[in-house]
């Protein structure tokens, strides 16, 4: 399995990041965009209008912005409710709808291309972009919501088999109930991966949530430019399979972890020793030594080679050496996911597979204030 070009390339920095969508409409690159473009119903919305017809100034200035001018009333003819929050408010004085675009899903937002005919010119067209913003953000959220859904159904494969005689090579000759027993860090580790689909879908709530209850934090989304979002629906082809490359692999590396295995990151070198399990990350240039406490249950070097089958190997060791080096590893620790500052998902810790020093090398990160490294040394030193 492998990611989309996008993705790989991005793995260069130290959090990998998905930032998925369709290619941007031809009508977004016009260079002679125009207020009557903006305007004009049968234009394709284009995201350049939102800065160009002043959009966030409407919204959210100080002085004379929608937020600040807009009454807070009992009856919410004209005026928004004591505790409404402010997208639903909006989309109900600018639509004539009731309509709840804070939460994931269809139920409860449902697009409409009607605006209150009673709007004034002056601010149609910012009105527009504020609906089609707001749209477009639950509708982005809400296709990761259901690619992550379609993306766990993937993990384990059908061929969870091959990874687990990978494992526990010696799964043949067990009887069904020791069969059972052995294999039990693989039903531990869908246990946990259930936990981290519940961590990633509540993040996604969590992030709609406040970019539909804060309208400075939708605008800051919305104008950088750095997703597609809301402008241009999510690819979510290529958001299930990186979801589930990304879920597989973190499935692999707690089964892993389970069993003892471990990795030595090394000097970073060109090319690494071949008569040695080392793996050499073609994103971060950093070599992995794959080790397993005790006597291994099956050769290191032939974990390495079989390991591509059922993981993204760059996932496996790099966001390994991530997670240890933020903080996130520990013996009693996850990986966690999480949101960029631009709204895209973080993904560059994902991945359970302890980092172990030799004995005696230094520290390959900055160690903490108080001198602690990050980083344990293998047993034994």
């Amino acid at each position: 399995m492998y990611f989309n070009s996008a993705f790989v390339l991005q793995a260069l920095a130290l959090s990998i990041t998905l930032s998925l969508s369709s290619p941007l409409s031809a009508n977004s690159k016009r260079q002679d965009l125009t207020l009557d473009d903006c305007a004009s119903e049968r234009n394709t919305p284009d995201r350049k209008c939102w800065q160009l017809a002043g959009v966030p100034n409407y919204l959210i200035n100080q002085t004379t912005g929608w937020l600040k001018t807009t009454p807070i009333c009992e009856d919410r003819t004209r005026c928004c409710g004591p505790s409404e929050v402010w997208s639903t408010c909006f989309l109900r004085l600018a639509t004539g709808e009731d309509q709840d675009c804070t939460v994931l899903g269809d139920g409860q937002c449902a697009r409409t291309n009607q605006l209150d005919p009673n709007l004034a010119s002056s601010i149609r067209t910012q009105v527009k972009y504020v609906v089609l913003a707001l749209y477009g953000v639950h509708d982005y959220y809400t296709a990761w919501y259901s690619s992550l859904t379609s993306a766990i159904a993937l993990v384990p494969p059908q061929d969870n088999d091959g990874f687990a005689n990978l494992i526990f090579p010696n799964l043949a000759s067990l009887s069904p109930g020791e069969r059972l027993q052995t294999t039990e860090p693989l039903q531990q580790a869908e246990s946990n991966l259930r936990e981290v689909f519940q961590q990633i879908a509540s993040l996604f709530a969590e992030v709609l949530k406040t970019l539909m209850s804060n309208a400075d934090t939708l605008v800051r989304f919305v104008g950088t430019g750095s997703v597609d979002a809301p402008w241009t629906p999510l690819n979510q082809t290529d958001a299930v399979t990186s979801l589930n490359t990304a879920l597989q692999t973190y499935y692999v590396s707690d089964v892993m972890k389970q069993t003892n295995w471990y990795a030595i990151p090394l000097a970073t070198s060109a090319q690494p020793d071949p008569s040695q399990p080392i793996y050499l990350s073609p994103s971060t240039r950093r070599q992995y030594q794959l080790a397993q406490e005790g006597e291994a249950t099956t050769d290191p070097s032939t974990m390495l080679r079989e390991l591509p089958t059922y993981a993204d190997m760059t996932l496996l060791f790099d966001g390994a050496f991530n997670c240890t080096a933020t903080g996130q590893a520990n013996d009693e620790g996850k990986a966690y996911p999480g949101f960029n500052y631009a709204g895209t998902l973080n993904l560059g810790c994902t991945s359970l597979l302890p980092m172990r020093l030799e004995c005696g090398a230094p520290c390959p990160t900055n160690p903490l204030a108080n001198g602690t490294c990050l980083f344990t040394q293998i047993e034994g030193c």
